[in-house]
C-alpha cells in the first residue's frame, strides 16, 4: 500500500507498532507489513463512538484493544494462506479470538467487533487490489517499508 493511502489508517497514536511484526531481518517480508496494515485497520475500531463506548464501560483500554488488533491479525495468517491457496472460498473471520482475548464481553459485542473487522477486511483487500506492492502475492518478499521512517 503506498503513503498516500496508508495516512489515514496506520499506527493511531503509535499504538500499532510495524516492530510487533518481525524479530529478526528476515520477517521484514511482505505478508508480515499486510499483517501490520490488518491489525492498524482492526485498531482503527477503536475509534467509533459505538464500539469506543461499549469497550470503555468494560474498562478495555485503547492500549489493550491494540494489543488485541495485533494478536487478531496474527491470528488470521493461517485463514490467508488457505484462501490464497483455494482451500477456503473466503476468509473466515472468528469470534473464537475475540471471545479468548477478552474477560467479561458479550456477545453483542462480540458481534459488533467481528461485524467491524469484517469491513475493515474487505476495504484492506480492495485497496491490494490496486496496490503496487503486491503484499499477499509476493508474500515472502522482502518489504522496503519496514525500514522507512515514514511508518511508525
Amino acid at each position: 500500500m503506498t503513503r498516500e493511502s496508508l495516512s489515514g489508517i496506520l499506527s493511531i497514536d503509535g499504538a500499532i507498532k510495524k516492530s510487533n511484526f518481525f524479530k529478526t531481518e528476515n520477517e521484514k517480508i511482505k505478508m508480515n507489513w499486510f499483517l501490520y496494515e490488518i491489525a492498524s485497520s482492526i485498531f482503527s475500531i477503536y475509534s467509533e463512538k459505538r464500539i469506543n463506548k461499549a469497550l470503555t464501560k468494560r474498562r478495555i483500554s485503547k492500549e489493550r484493544f491494540a494489543e488485541f488488533s495485533i494478536f487478531y491479525s496474527k491470528q488470521m495468517t493461517k485463514t490467508i494462506f488457505e484462501t490464497l491457496k483455494g482451500k477456503t472460498p473466503n476468509v473466515v473471520l472468528s469470534y473464537a479470538p475475540i471471545e479468548g482475548f477478552f474477560e467479561n464481553i458479550d456477545d453483542g459485542l462480540v458481534d459488533d467487533i467481528l461485524t467491524e473487522i469484517a469491513k475493515k477486511w474487505d476495504e484492506q483487500l480492495s485497496m491490494c487490489e490496486v496496490c503496487p506492492t503486491r503484499c499477499v502475492s509476493e508474500k515472502e518478499k522482502k518489504c522496503e517499508m519496514f525500514d522507512d521512517d515514514y511508518y511508525p
